[in-house]
């Protein structure tokens, strides 16, 4: 009898120490590391025209954690910086800073900003987000800001945290066609933009946005001799302002045939009552040309 007894009282035991490990199972959480992957989420940099981030541009990325409880756009003040001004590099696929950070428990959610490249003289805070000051259109080429990522669990299988890079500029290209008989032929020799400023300040937060502009120069579109046709072309490239107010100066000559000196005009556009050039967007403008008359259409965002 004691012998059965024995046997009952180690079996016993055994389920216990089984019903301990399932319980460790159970309660058990993968300590994933936190790590990026990046992509580009509209074409408005020279530099960066594909989707996919270009793995050789480090950038700089801030993580701040809050509990539950508490949202960022809220409680911002009360964040806990979990890594502050970190540079993050390309590896085997993925981005990576340079010390290694695990993501908090379930108790906390994380907020993620960065911005591109990690070189460029922008900064962060919680109060203005993403910062660039005395930017120079014609020296600095290729800085982005990432779309916040915010209150983010604590995911449950080891996976990055996706960043989506925008430019703060604005993309702007013309198109241009001939309305006219056929006995007159158009040309058109130049576009230009008037007063554009080439310097100011970006800020993230409340909206995206920039101020105290400056530094009014006129920006080359366009210098040649092109024979217009009756359906839209490109003249020029892209180009890519600070968001602003423009005044575009057309420059086109036409020649009726019999005749041998062309007539040249030279006319700003009237841009009153079409969008202006914005944050992060493309602007096409499709202007009409007649030997009197040149009308812009409304834009294609």
């Amino acid at each position: 009898m004691k012998k059965g007894y024995t046997y009952i009282l180690v079996a016993l035991l055994m389920l216990l120490a089984l019903a301990g490990c399932v319980n460790k199972e159970e309660d058990y959480e993968p300590n994933f590391s936190i790590f990026f992957n990046a992509v580009v989420g509209n074409r408005t940099k020279a530099n960066y025209t594909d989707v996919v981030y270009p793995n050789d541009v480090p950038f700089r990325v801030w993580g701040y954690k809050l509990i539950n409880s508490k949202n960022w756009n809220s409680n911002r003040s009360d964040a806990d910086v979990v890594f502050d001004d970190l540079q993050v590099k390309y590896l085997d696929g993925f981005w990576y800073t340079v010390q290694q950070h695990i993501w908090p428990s379930d108790e906390y959610r994380m907020n993620f900003f960065a911005f591109s490249p990690s070189d460029c003289n922008a900064t962060f805070s919680r109060e203005n987000g993403v910062e660039l000051k005395n930017f120079d259109a014609a020296k600095d080429c290729g800085f982005l800001y990432s779309e916040p990522v915010m209150d983010m669990i604590s995911p449950e299988i080891d996976a990055p945290v996706q960043l989506v890079f925008k430019s703060p500029m604005s993309e702007v290209l013309f198109k241009v066609y001939a309305v006219s008989s056929n006995d007159i032929n158009l040309n058109i020799t130049g576009v230009k933009l008037k007063d554009v400023y080439t310097k100011g300040n970006f800020m993230q937060y409340s909206t995206p946005h920039w101020y105290d502009l400056s530094e009014k120069k006129d920006v080359v579109v366009f210098e040649g001799d092109n024979s217009l046709k009756n359906t839209p072309e490109c003249v020029g490239e892209s180009i890519y302002l600070i968001p602003q107010d423009i005044k575009p100066v057309i420059f086109y000559n036409y020649k009726v045939d019999g005749t041998l000196v062309p007539i040249y005009r030279e006319v700003e556009l009237d841009m009153s009552n079409l969008p202006k050039p914005s944050t992060g967007r493309k602007q096409v403008y499709t202007i009409k040309i007649s030997p009197e008359t040149v009308v812009v259409q409304n834009p294609k965002k």
